[in-house]
């Protein structure tokens, strides 16, 4: 649903975007940033931050010249809302 949402507001989106050490749930480019977003279901934002750190999703866009923007969201399936997120750049 966040792809189809990202996609329809006019961004480029791009969905298990494949990097050295595995692939971002969603990136997407907007004229200003870049925006590499890590999902998780019952976890943590700081996990999904984590995650994109370790496995170096934002690497292959440290030649782009726009601000890289890590996010992680955390859903939680009870409420079926984001719960958690977290943030930098």
């Amino acid at each position: 649903i966040l792809y189809v949402v990202f996609l329809s507001a006019g961004f480029e989106v791009t969905a298990e975007a494949a990097g050295h050490s595995g692939r971002a749930d969603l990136v997407v480019k907007t004229s200003k940033y870049v925006y590499v977003i890590e999902l998780k279901l019952n976890g943590s934002a700081q996990d999904a931050l984590a995650q994109i750190h370790d496995k170096g999703y934002a690497d292959p866009y440290l030649a782009d010249p726009r601000p890289i923007i890590k996010l992680g969201l955390n859903f939680n399936e009870a409420t079926r809302l984001i719960d958690d997120y977290a943030a930098e750049m």
